[in-house]
């Protein structure tokens, strides 16, 4: 039994999946920061980081990341019997799911290593920016009213 939805339910997950990977990589990238800082106490808090973050996720939310988005929205507009799992297409699922894994192993291999931490810190933090910068689209496709 196939499960059929209307196409305002995709973008919603689409958008819900975009913001939820923000806020976790945000949250990560900050975590990281600090925690590199409090690692490396004598040494004045690496604002660079921030910057770095900034000027990468501008530069990504412009290219990369505003183009995945608009792929996505325009094959969910194209769609003629919606699912709910066509939130995503399956090979982008796939690519996030190793994403999150290499994460993972970035984030375990950086552990108590100041610079590595540090660098880690800029990855997340100018993901979620990416991410966040190119998330305009949602709000322009009127993905929430």
């Amino acid at each position: 039994m196939k499960m059929h939805v209307t196409h305002r339910s995709l973008y919603f997950l689409a958008a819900f999946t975009w913001y939820f990977g923000v806020i976790k990589l945000f949250t990560k990238g900050l975590s990281k920061f600090f925690d590199a800082t409090i690692l490396n106490p004598s040494v004045d808090p690496p604002y660079w980081v921030f910057a770095v973050a900034i000027i990468i996720g501008l530069i990504q939310a412009s290219t990369v990341f505003r183009k995945a988005c608009h792929k996505n929205l325009i094959r969910i507009a194209a769609l003629e019997k919606p699912e709910i799992w066509q939130f995503l297409r399956p090979g982008f699922i796939i690519f996030l799911f190793c994403m999150i894994i290499i994460g993972m192993l970035i984030s375990k291999l950086t552990e108590g290593h100041y610079l590595p931490m540090l660098l880690d810190a800029v990855l997340n933090l100018s993901l979620s920016i990416s991410l966040f910068g190119s998330s305009v689209l949602f709000w322009k496709h009127r993905v929430f009213f």
